[in-house]
């Protein structure tokens, strides 16, 4: 790391679109260097603590950093002086912890690390990269500023769920990133182009649910979600994670017919279905065991040996295969009959 190019930056700061003027009384000195580095060591070890991978000081964050400790010698708050949140600093930033009054690197990091939700930045897994400035006025003052980064083409999407029907499917995601993230987009797969078409936008962090009545029963398809931070007029982006979903085929329907210890199960074509489970119960529809299961060829089925004593239950469902998994349908309506003595 090239610390001359940040002392330079520092005497000739200049911030865009901003009336911030810097003071006179402030202390620009080499031991801001030391200062940031121990911050960033006694930050390394904690996440050592929990086997995490440590941060390293990223050039553009330490700049941003040096931007935000001069608004808080301002305003101390996590707004900044022309009154926009401190995210709208830089695209880059995804975290931020300040501090003021502490004389030392060791001492700050256990204050933050006393905080959850300072203590939660410094542990967050996904940071990947810091920036860390470090003030000392004239008159005593301490300030100091982390400014956290992430590698957007690492970041997936957690406790990604799924869920069908025959007529529609939905997927979701965890909306715990605390990156504030400013919406989602979502690409489908064209098996006809072999492509992945842009589908929507989802707006909004906590919007994290999609769902797509555009579908197949007994039907994979594929889509990419990825999200997006706006900053400035300006996106940034994660990468692209992969969801499969799978529709349910469609109910079928039975119809029985008895004879002498026979009963005669037919049931309807379902397209797609790459088979059929029927299930059977006796003498009451409330204990249902699996009685065959049957290829998507199959469409009846002949129970054989009854007693003409008990009634019999019946109900089927089919399935589509995927990946060595069977996709369900609902069951079909129970029936039942009774054998001919």
């Amino acid at each position: 790391m090239n610390f001359k190019y940040f002392k330079l930056f520092i005497i000739l700061f200049v911030v865009v679109g901003s009336t911030l003027t810097l003071s006179n009384h402030i202390n620009y000195s080499t031991s801001a260097e030391k200062m940031a580095e121990g911050v960033l060591f006694y930050m390394n070890e904690e996440r050592a603590k929990l086997d995490l991978n440590p941060v390293t000081m990223d050039p553009i964050l330490h700049n941003v950093s040096f931007i935000r400790a001069n608004e808080i010698m301002i305003d101390f708050s996590h707004t900044r002086p022309n009154g926009l949140p401190w995210f709208t600093v830089s695209p880059y930033t995804y975290g931020e912890n300040l501090a003021i009054g502490q004389s030392s690197p060791a001492q700050v990091v256990k204050e933050w690390m006393d905080s959850p939700t300072h203590r939660a930045n410094i542990l967050e897994y996904r940071f990947k990269s810091v920036g860390i400035a470090f003030i000392k006025r004239d008159n005593g003052s301490y300030y100091w500023v982390q400014e956290f980064g992430v590698d957007n083409t690492t970041i997936k999407l957690k406790n990604l769920k799924t869920s069908s029907s025959s007529k529609n499917l939905s997927f979701k995601w965890g909306d715990d990133l605390p990156f504030f993230v400013s919406g989602y987009e979502i690409y489908k797969y064209d098996s006809k182009t072999k492509k992945y078409n842009y589908l929507k936008k989802l707006i909004g962090s906590i919007n994290n649910k999609f769902t797509d009545y555009n579908v197949s029963s007994g039907t994979t398809y594929k889509y990419y979600v990825r999200l997006y931070k706006t900053v400035n007029g300006s996106n940034t982006y994660g990468s692209f994670n992969k969801v499969n979903v799978t529709t349910k085929p469609n109910k079928t329907s039975i119809s029985l017919k008895q004879s002498r210890k026979k009963i005669v199960v037919k049931w309807n074509k379902v397209p797609r279905a790459s088979g059929y489970e029927l299930y059977r119960s006796v003498g009451s529809s409330k204990n249902f065991k699996l009685k065959k299961s049957f290829s998507s060829k199959v469409y009846s089925f002949t129970d054989k040996k009854l007693s003409y004593k008990y009634k019999y239950y019946y109900k089927i469902k089919s399935y589509v295969k995927v990946n060595g998994k069977k996709v369900y349908s609902t069951f079909s309506s129970v029936k039942y009959k009774k054998p001919i003595m």
